[in-house]
C-alpha cells in the first residue's frame, strides 16, 4: 500500500512538472514583446506589429491603406529595407518567421 501511494505521488509531482514546462514554454515570443514596446519612444504614432513571413507580404501587397497612411516614399523605403536586411541570404534565418515592429514617429520641423 505505502508502495502505491508513493508512486502515485511521485507521477503526480511529475504531472505538475511537466505540466509547468509546458504552458511556461507555450508562447515565449510573447514574452518579449513587451520588451520591444518599452524600447520604442512615446511619441509614435502608429505601431505596426507582423509576423515576417511570405504570407503577410502576399496579403499586403500593394495596399493602398499603408500607403495613405505611410506615403509611397516610406513604403518604397520599407520595401528596400525589407529587400536588403530581411531577405538577405546570411541574415534571413535570424528574421525569418519573427515578430516585426514598425513604429510611425512625428517629423521635427527644422
Amino acid at each position: 500500500m505505502k508502495r502505491l501511494i508513493i508512486t502515485t505521488i511521485i507521477l503526480l509531482i511529475a504531472a505538475v512538472a511537466v505540466t509547468a514546462v509546458y504552458f511556461k514554454n507555450l508562447n515565449p515570443q510573447g514574452q518579449y514583446t513587451s520588451r520591444v514596446m518599452h524600447t520604442i519612444p512615446g511619441n509614435a504614432a502608429l505601431i505596426f506589429e507582423f509576423t515576417n513571413d511570405a504570407g503577410f507580404y502576399d496579403i499586403f501587397n500593394d495596399n493602398r491603406l499603408f500607403t495613405s497612411i505611410a506615403g509611397k516614399q516610406t513604403i518604397a523605403d520599407l520595401d528596400t529595407l525589407r529587400k536588403q536586411l530581411l531577405l538577405n541570404p546570411q541574415l534571413e534565418r535570424f528574421f525569418s518567421g519573427q515578430n516585426i515592429f514598425i513604429s510611425l514617429h512625428p517629423l521635427k520641423k527644422q
